[in-house]
């Protein structure tokens, strides 16, 4: 009898140990995507949220590249403390900048983008601030052999 309950117990420490180790790996897993993201700028394929100086939520993908060079130029992208900032930034002055920010969480290899303003400056400072407020949308992501994040609509 007493060797049955060595063998349940033994079954009973190793399904334990097992769902430690899983959590303990969600942790970690939690704790990277976070820093995958937080406090970086990235140059991306677009503004986040916006077409033709209009709000867009229909997004398939978003491509984020890190910089290796300083002094961007193009669509960048930073996120820090839960917001994102998503805008175009040039060499010279005498150009419309356009920038979109909102809020986004991160679970697991999702992001959740919020869109709350679009605003315009220098050129087309005069095209008032859009106030959104909506959701852009829900991405899975992944790196490509290149080191680019990927980021893919999820339905």
């Amino acid at each position: 009898m007493e060797k049955k309950h060595q063998k349940y117990l033994k079954i009973i420490l190793t399904i334990l140990a097992i769902n430690l180790g899983l959590n303990l790996n969600a942790q970690i897993d939690n704790s990277l995507t976070k820093k995958t993201f937080e406090n970086k700028t990235f140059k991306t394929n677009q503004i986040i949220g916006l077409k033709d100086f209009k709000y867009n939520p229909k997004i398939s993908n978003i491509e984020l590249y890190e910089p290796k060079e300083k002094g961007l130029y193009g669509n960048i992208t930073t996120f820090q403390n839960g917001k994102f900032t998503s805008g175009n930034i040039g060499p010279c002055g005498n150009e419309c900048r356009i920038t979109a920010s909102g809020n986004y969480s991160i679970k697991g290899n999702k992001i959740y983008l919020f869109l709350e303003t679009i605003s315009f400056w220098k050129d087309c400072k005069n095209i008032p601030t859009q106030k959104i407020y909506k959701e852009i949308g829900t991405f899975a992501w992944k790196r490509d052999k290149n080191g680019t994040l990927k980021l893919a609509v999820v339905n």
